[in-house]
């Protein structure tokens, strides 16, 4: 298996590249497992919201994020699963961006990070223990659910219970912002199983025909 890390650094694609042949050369009659999110059926843009609505949505590259943020091109900066004071590129920027007077800049998550200290405000966030969740990952060809083994311990609310509150308070009507989360896990996920469905998540693990296989 290879994809995630190794084209990730200097000559990574060339890397790739020669490890895909070795099969080849030394005669094993077998392919290599190349971890490409691309593979997935899954409908992200579903899940997302880009394909429901008729806004053109702007996307940064996390990489010139610093810059950006550093220009003051965002006045409200929402931060949540991940840690980018600490994980970006061009850390000085991301930091004089983070710390403009004329940017709010809210967080959520699990722990007191780098990022949550340049925070206007900060969300208490659960862990994976305190809540459901769908996992598709990069080295296998399996979709998981996370089972929650407690209750959110405090205040802390889950990234679907905020999104969905801020559509309420923001008074946005479209059905969709609104949708039951295991609904929209469904019509996302709708053909994407090589053998049963999303009602088979929600008690145990389910072969997905996503990722692509050689």
């Amino acid at each position: 298996m290879i994809g995630i890390g190794l084209q990730k650094s200097l000559y990574g694609a060339e890397s790739v590249r020669a490890i895909s042949l070795i099969p080849a050369l030394i005669g094993l009659h077998r392919g290599f497992y190349y971890t490409n999110s691309n593979g997935w059926t899954t409908n992200l843009s579903y899940l997302t919201g880009e394909s429901l609505t008729n806004k053109k949505v702007k996307v940064v590259s996390q990489v010139a994020l610093g810059r950006h943020l550093e220009n003051g091109e965002f006045k409200f900066v929402y931060i949540y699963n991940m840690n980018p004071v600490e994980t970006l590129p061009n850390q000085n920027a991301v930091r004089n961006g983070l710390t403009r007077n004329d940017v709010f800049v809210v967080v959520h998550d699990t722990h007191w990070t780098e990022t949550a200290k340049h925070a206007n405000l900060v969300l208490p966030a659960p862990t994976f223990f305190e809540k459901e969740d769908i996992v598709i990952s990069y080295s296998h060809r399996y979709v998981q659910k996370s089972q929650k083994v407690i209750e959110p311990l405090g205040e802390s609310k889950s990234e679907l219970w905020i999104a969905s509150q801020l559509a309420k308070r923001l008074n946005l009507k479209q059905e969709w912002l609104h949708e039951d989360p295991w609904k929209t896990v469904e019509k996302a996920s709708a053909n994407a199983f090589e053998n049963g469905n999303t009602s088979d998540e929600k008690g145990r693990n389910v072969k997905a025909e996503n990722e692509t296989e050689k």
